[in-house]
């Protein structure tokens, strides 16, 4: 891929966009367990693809969280995160897009080391769980605030033009 800096990474849960920057950058987001399965990438700002569509980032991997629930394409490196903050466990199935084949996070070793502490008793574990759910309630009332004065605006805006028809 192009390491210029030409790329756009939007992020699909507010927005966002970064850019310019080199794909690699992007590449380092995404080994980062920084870019979402729902986020997009563009090189013109005009045509944007959802991040797992380019194969150099490696998002290769579903996660089976519930019966009816499947997380990503993700990178492996987003799965040894949710295994250290607890969000999933040995037992949670992976499932290669690559190569369609499943197995567990325990078939998959490199992986189940990453697992969390296992000196850290139940409770200092939910008190960090907790903690992290309170920082992305916190994260999501920011992202409703900014989409609430965006649709303030849009409306302002709708106002100003009917009263000019």
């Amino acid at each position: 891929m192009d390491s210029l800096e030409h790329w756009h990474l939007m992020k699909h849960d507010d927005g966002t966009v970064f850019g310019p920057i080199s794909f690699s950058q992007i590449k380092d987001w995404a080994r980062a367990a920084q870019v979402s399965p729902l986020d997009k990438i563009s090189y013109d700002r005009v045509s944007w693809t959802k991040a797992p569509m380019f194969p150099d980032l490696e998002m290769d991997w579903l996660l089976h969280v519930s019966d009816d629930h499947y997380y990503g394409p993700t990178t492996l490196s987003a799965i040894q995160e949710f295994i250290k903050e607890g969000d999933i466990t040995t037992d949670t199935t992976v499932i290669n897009c690559r190569t369609a084949t499943e197995q567990t996070v325990a078939d998959l070793a490199f992986l189940a080391a990453e697992e969390a502490d296992p000196y850290e008793n139940e409770n200092e574990r939910l008190m960090k769980r907790v903690r992290r759910l309170e920082n992305a309630v916190l994260e999501d009332r920011r992202a409703v605030r900014r989409l609430e004065t965006r649709l303030n605006a849009l409306l302002e805006a709708i106002g100003a033009r009917e009263e000019n028809l």
